[in-house]
This record gives structure tokens, C-alpha cells and sequence, in this order.
């Protein structure tokens, strides 16, 4: 059955210089905002339909509570509601600190396989500027990533800034990849 993809409205607040200038299409419109309990942001998701990219912005101190949130978040976006989730992930934790190792389990064995099957087949994760929330130090956090990379037609890479890791999702097939 096709789907169509939803519309959004912009976000003012996103930047376009990695879209390409010929195709306003590819530039992230917002799609919602997660608060934490304090109603501080804590993740906004940002959609660029023409590359058929989600972006997950994380904020603040992370916990392994918050990160659970985030998931059903994502898993329950309105305009994805019966329909497949975007084919490329960009999950960017530059903003974002914090311990949210706990979360781990829940994202390998629930959150990801719910991925999967919705149609979500490229995911790259930025890494926090603050050393404690590197995915890599989290016991499970590689096992995590390696898991989502293993499966057939999916790929996944960890990225220190976010441009690389947009231009790696939103190359064509078989174009080099650009530096971490």
C-alpha cells in the first residue's frame, strides 16, 4: 500500500546551510517538542522530507528515564501514526550530558526492533560534548550500535559533529563517506 510522507510546518529556529540550496525541500522542519518535567526542552524532532530524515536534537542533563521518554516519543510521532518512520535517523546529542546508560537495554531490545520494522534504515549517532554521555562508555552502547548495523540493508556510524553525519545519511549510494 504507498504511503505518503506528512507536511510540516518550519521551524525558524533550524539551520539550513546543510540543505542544499537547490532543494528547500531537504531543509528540517520541526515536528515536536519534548519537555522535560520541569518544562525545559529536553528533545526536539525535526523532519527534512525531501531526504526523508528525522532529526532527534536531545537537550539537557539525560537520564536513562528521559531517554526511555524520547524513544516512545519518536515511536509515537503524530504524523508517522500507521505509517513508516523515516528511512535515515540523525540522533544528535551535541546539546546534551548525562548519563542515560539504563536506558540501553530498553532501546537494543524494544525501541529498535519497533525501528526496524517501521522502516528506519540508517541511523547516525553524534556524541555528546560532554565525555560522560559518549555512547561508547556506556556498557552495552557499542553491542547497541553494532546491532542496528547488523541488520540486512541497515547502517549505522557514530559521528563527533553533526555536518558529517548529515552529509553520510543524506549522500547518494555510493558516494565516499565524509570525515568524522
Amino acid at each position: 500500500m504507498p504511503t505518503s510522507k506528512p507536511s510540516v510546518v518550519p521551524a525558524p529556529d533550524l539551520p539550513s546551510a546543510f540543505a542544499p540550496a537547490s532543494a528547500s525541500d531537504l531543509t528540517p522542519a520541526g515536528l515536536h517538542q519534548l519537555l522535560d518535567m520541569h518544562g525545559a526542552p529536553l528533545a526536539d524532532f525535526d523532519y527534512a522530507p525531501g531526504s526523508d530524515l528525522l532529526v532527534l536534537r536531545w537537550r539537557g542533563h539525560l537520564t536513562g528515564e528521559s531517554m526511555v521518554r524520547g524513544a516512545r516519543a519518536h515511536l509515537a510521532l503524530a504524523p508517522f501514526a500507521g505509517r513508516p518512520l523515516p528511512r535515515r535517523l540523525l540522533c544528535d546529542h551535541r546539546q546534551a550530558s548525562g548519563d542515560w546508560s539504563e536506558a540501553l537495554p530498553l532501546l537494543h531490545y524494544e525501541w529498535l526492533p519497533q525501528v526496524l520494522a517501521r522502516g528506519t534504515r540508517a541511523l547516525a549517532h553524534v556524541y555528546s560534548l560532554d565525555p560522560l554521555g559518549d555512547l561508547n562508555f556506556y556498557n552495552g552502547g557499542p553491542a547497541f550500535l553494532a546491532a542496528f548495523a547488523r541488520q540486512p540493508g541497515v547502517r549505522g556510524r557514530l559521528f563527533r559533529a553533526f555536518e558529517p553525519a548529515w552529509q553520510w545519511l543524506t549522500r547518494p549510494t555510493g558516494a565516499t563517506d565524509p570525515a568524522v
